[in-house]
């Protein structure tokens, strides 16, 4: 079974099945491809530690500063979908304090930026 993902109301308030139309009207067609894309990956992947994975598509990193505890996957440069664990932080962090991208199980997404201008 694969990670949970939602998207927040924020991003997209209609039905699902609206969504994809939704992104190609706001997006594009080559963007909206991509963000359905980068969502499903999420949804077949049974942790964030195999979306991390280096070479997996996307590029799927954790951001930093302002934006620590969200997760960027590329879509067309600049821009990034960007991601939120569900969970507390605390849910997903080693006994050192670290983060255990296994025990992160599901994702909320919560916007499209270029996270380079910040």
């Amino acid at each position: 079974m694969g990670m949970e993902v939602r998207i927040a109301s924020k991003f997209y308030k209609g039905p699902p099945d609206g969504f994809f139309k939704h992104c190609r009207g706001e997006y594009g067609n080559q963007m909206a491809k991509l963000i359905v894309r980068r969502i499903e990956n999420a949804k077949a992947a049974t942790d964030l530690s195999v979306l991390m994975h280096p070479g997996f598509p996307g590029r799927w990193h954790w951001l930093s500063g302002e934006r620590k505890f969200q997760v960027s996957a590329d879509l067309i440069h600049p821009k990034r979908l960007i991601f939120e664990p569900l969970e507390s932080p605390a849910n997903f962090l080693n006994s050192e304090g670290h983060l255990d991208n296994s025990k992160i199980v599901s994702l909320v997404v919560k916007e499209i930026s270029d996270t380079h201008n910040e």
